[in-house]
């Protein structure tokens, strides 16, 4: 092949790979330029209707649009809290038995916060090359109501949950109500809306703050006895600190305070492989009751190894222990896989 035949191969080699990124480039461009069609209901949002409340959404879907729309509803609801002067946020803090009251809307993430109404409508939807639109309301009186038997419901719970303080053991109790504070959660978020639409219609709790006073003098009321081997004076060390971190008290000695008991039961089994001294820690926990009734257990299985001796080896079985408690959760470590 001559060489001027191949500069004219080349020329419409080139010349193919300019028209495709030409084509290419075309498309893209088509594509970006794509034109939305909005129908004219998603731009004139019935505004300060004292009856509903209005809201568009757009998505890929019609389910996506319609969480869109959801989502515009909330956040309708967030900003009639935040520009309230009617609302302030109730929040738990246990003395004399009393809510305090601090003007603080940003407490709430109003994403996080974000609630599920029922009885919305949607009134109109199209669609159209990039997606889906609806337009959506929903009865102010709807949400009114469904928010105060919200509210009425948590004061229930919170009164059932005090009910079965008295058939329950004190430690099984506080620990599946020791996290009441979610309560709370749920209470601030609804009652700041309702605030905002109506604040006549937040009634005074009177279960939920009995119930976090009580949570709280339960806490303070429990004393663990730790009864274990003299030789598991790190591992009882690390069991007496993760009680502390829950604000339980622990003692060694007996008192008639106690109200539960803790017995550490280890084994050790020692072996030599190689120039390793290996020692594997079998630590029996079990959790009883005043009265001597097991209300958990547990065993944790720690090993180490030393070139130098076994005491070396049984320290570090012990650190190991330690460490799987710490991971596990010293609940869990005791064998309340429930909690």
């Amino acid at each position: 092949m001559s060489i001027k035949q191949c500069r004219v191969n080349n020329r419409k080699q080139n010349n193919r790979i300019i028209l495709n990124v030409c084509c290419l480039l075309l498309s893209i461009f088509m594509m970006g330029c794509q034109s939305t069609t909005r129908p004219d209901w998603y731009s004139n949002i019935a505004g300060n209707d004292i009856d509903y409340i209005y809201a568009v959404g757009d998505g890929r879907s019609l389910s996506s649009a319609k969480k869109s729309a959801l989502s515009q509803i909330n956040e309708q609801l967030w900003t009639q809290v935040s520009s309230s002067s009617a609302y302030i946020e109730q929040f738990k803090q246990v003395n004399d038995n009393q809510f305090s009251h601090q003007s603080a809307e940003n407490r709430i993430n109003t994403q996080s916060a974000e609630m599920i109404f029922t009885g919305i409508e949607f009134l109109q939807s199209a669609q159209d090359d990039a997606g889906f639109f609806v337009q959506a309301r929903i009865k102010r009186e709807n949400i009114k109501n469904q928010l105060k038997a919200d509210l009425a419901a948590i004061e229930v719970r919170a009164q059932m949950i005090l009910q079965q303080k008295a058939h329950q053991d004190l430690l099984i109790w506080w620990l599946a109500n020791r996290t009441v504070d979610h309560l709370f959660r749920q209470y601030q978020v609804k009652v700041g809306v309702l605030s905002a639409l109506d604040v006549t219609l937040v009634n005074k709790m009177t279960y939920l703050p009995q119930l976090a006073t009580e949570v709280e003098k339960v806490r303070s009321s429990l004393l663990i006895r730790i009864v274990s081997d003299h030789r598991d004076r790190i591992s009882i060390g690390v069991l007496q600190k993760q009680l502390a971190l829950e604000g339980i008290a622990t003692i060694e000695q007996t008192k008639p305070q106690i109200t539960h008991t803790i017995i550490m039961k280890s084994n050790y089994r020692q072996s030599i492989v190689g120039d390793a001294f290996i020692t594997t820690k079998f630590t029996d926990l079990i959790t009883n009751n005043k009265n001597g009734k097991t209300l958990s257990k547990n065993e944790i299985i720690s090993n180490a190894n030393s070139l130098t001796n076994y005491k070396v080896s049984k320290d570090g079985a012990e650190r190991h222990f330690s460490e799987r408690m710490v991971e596990m959760g010293i609940w869990q470590s005791l064998g309340f896989s429930n909690i």
